[in-house]
């Protein structure tokens, strides 16, 4: 299996498949080549406890900038982000640090 991802106008939302890494500095290089400027990252998850993990770094031991854990389905978390211009962020999910099917929405 392998992650879906759907750009569209505003950002993009990644679907896990539970054991494949997203690492957005290689899967977006040619749309965004210096990093991604993120108003806002929302996890949306399919069952009570999926998880999701974001670091910004580009690189599974960066910093954590985005940890959830949902507690139903239906829990969706949401984080703003409030940053200059020119914060650009290569984000990067460990593979099991994603539970199959949450998804993850990125807002540019």
């Amino acid at each position: 299996m392998s992650n879906t991802i759907v750009k569209g106008e505003h950002g993009f939302t990644v679907t896990f498949d539970g054991a494949t890494a997203f690492d957005a500095a290689t899967t977006l290089t040619k749309l965004y080549p210096l990093g991604l400027h993120i108003r806002s990252i929302q996890m949306v998850p399919t069952a009570t406890d999926d998880i999701l993990t974001v670091r910004e770094d580009g690189v599974a031991a960066g910093r954590i900038m985005f940890k959830v854990k949902a507690e139903t389905a239906y829990d969706i978390k949401t984080k703003y982000f409030n940053v200059p211009n020119d914060q650009l962020y290569k984000l990067y999910v460990v593979g099991n640090e994603a539970t199959s099917g949450a998804m993850m929405i990125v807002e540019l």
